[in-house]
């Protein structure tokens, strides 16, 4: 998994949580918080999020937006702006047709 080699550690934890049961023992919720020059912030994965516990039934849910957070939604301004860089050079349009 590409996460593996962006955050090793948050890799290891989903993995553990993915693989064994008792996930209710973890005390997690449906957020993700981070940590930006000393301030945290907590963000929903879902609407509600805080409200919905991490069970073993809903683990893997909870699994795919951690994953889809991680990988896609917390890099999405910088993303944006790569991206915006590139259709700069090489117009959207060509890179959809497989022109380039």
């Amino acid at each position: 998994s590409d996460l593996e080699f962006i955050d090793a550690e948050v890799f290891q934890n989903l993995a553990y949580l993915r693989n064994n049961p008792g996930a209710e023992a973890l005390c997690l919720d449906f957020t993700v918080t981070t940590e930006h020059f000393g301030m945290r912030q907590t963000h929903p994965l879902v609407a509600g999020g805080e409200d919905i516990d991490v069970t073993d039934e809903n683990k893997m849910e909870y699994l795919n937006l951690m994953f889809k957070y991680k990988m896609l939604d917390s890099v999405k301004d910088q993303l944006w702006h790569l991206l915006k860089g590139l259709y700069e050079v090489i117009p959207q349009e060509a890179l959809a047709q497989g022109v380039v």
